[in-house]
């Protein structure tokens, strides 16, 4: 970070966050990190010891993928495992209503992941329900910590939201919590609002439940 810093022609405001420079200098030492503002660019390359000014700079950015996951997989297990912590540290077990992975092989389930290159990195699910109406209820939707802030909750749930609507669903509700204000704030950018509990919740101080039209689209 002091030779990123100390890098002549460019802020920390015209990169990333100090702790996100800092995750990817701990990841790849050798190279690190390249400040552009467009493909083939002036920018300069930043390492733990040294700072390059560079007079083009070509960047090859990994593929985002979204797919279908296999909760059995060892790698989905693994960031289930991530997902489960996270939520445990922020809610009571009470407050928690994470689906368990058994359910998430249930055949009204919709479990999707997000992919850069080759890392499984985030996932979103979805369960169709009848309880309360016709309507799917969004579920799972997780980002390791090291690969927030990069939009990945929002590309999985446009292709889950895609695939809902292709099904024929035409409501999506879901239930989330007061200490997560980004996955709040993100919700009501995707037009989710907030309403009272469904199908089997019940209310918790702890707990936002929203829900969106499948054709209010953002």
């Amino acid at each position: 970070m002091p030779v990123w810093r100390g890098c002549e022609g460019i802020s920390l405001r015209d990169a990333d966050s100090p702790r996100g420079i800092e995750n990817y200098l701990e990841r790849d030492p050798g190279l690190s990190f390249v400040a552009i503002s467009g493909p083939g660019a002036a920018g300069i390359a930043a390492s733990k010891s040294k700072c390059i000014h560079l007079s083009t700079v070509t960047t090859i950015m990994p593929e985002v993928k979204i797919e279908h996951l296999d909760p059995d997989s060892a790698e989905v297990q693994a960031l289930i495992a991530a997902s489960d912590a996270f939520y445990d540290s922020l809610y009571p077990k009470e407050s928690n209503h994470l689906e368990a992975t058994s359910d998430l092989k249930k055949p009204n389930v919709i479990f999707m992941g997000c992919r850069i290159g080759n890392e499984l990195v985030a996932s979103g699910g979805a369960k169709l329900m009848r309880d309360d109406g016709d309507y799917a209820e969004i579920k799972r939707v997780f980002v390791l910590e090291n690969f927030r802030g990069r939009g990945l909750s929002r590309k999985t749930m446009a292709v889950l939201e895609t695939e809902l609507r292709n099904r024929g669903v035409k409501l999506f509700r879901l239930e989330t919590g007061v200490r997560q204000p980004e996955a709040l704030g993100l919700y009501r950018k995707l037009g989710y609002r907030e309403r009272g509990p469904f199908g089997a919740y019940h209310s918790d101080p702890l707990s936002v439940f929203m829900e969106k039209a499948a054709l209010d689209n953002d």
